[in-house]
């Protein structure tokens, strides 16, 4: 919720940059927030799904690019 809550807020306040440091700043925040939520998201997603589909990353290929990744 806090990484949801960075990305949201400093979303937000990207539009009203009036400077480039505060447009740099808040892109900055923004990245973090996202970055954090990318993390939360994929375990979350994964949780539901079999142990068996989980391994070796076949589940996180199918969304990556559309397909099955079979190693």
């Amino acid at each position: 919720m806090v990484t949801l809550g960075l990305y949201m807020a400093a979303t937000v306040a990207t539009a009203f940059a009036v400077q480039p440091w505060h447009l740099f700043l808040m892109r900055f925040l923004t990245g973090m927030g996202i970055g954090g939520e990318y993390a939360a998201i994929n375990s979350a997603i994964d949780e539901p799904i079999p142990a068996r589909n989980r391994e070796l990353g076949r589940v996180e290929g199918e969304r990556a690019d559309g397909h099955r990744d079979r190693w």
